[in-house]
């Protein structure tokens, strides 16, 4: 139900493995990994996103940009 605490409560330790700050010709790159990921459930987990300059989304506005996130693991349970 929403607004009540988790019945499982999730957790997953994070490590950026890579940082690269969008410029206005590239896109900036964000990857993080846990190679332990959520006990009993996955390993080897796995975010990265990428992140577009917010002057190329929409002409002269600077106030939003882009996020495009691919995230992976390997499943350890059948859950």
């Amino acid at each position: 139900i929403f607004g009540l605490p988790p019945l499982l409560p999730l957790s997953v330790s994070w490590k950026c493995v890579k940082s690269i700050p969008p410029t206005n010709t590239k896109p900036g790159y964000l990857d993080f990994y846990s190679p332990d990921g959520l006990g009993g459930v996955a390993t080897n987990c796995r975010m990265q996103f990428v992140i577009e300059d917010p002057s190329s989304t929409v002409a002269g506005d600077t106030s939003c940009c882009n996020v495009k996130l691919d995230m992976s693991y390997e499943p350890v349970s059948p859950i």
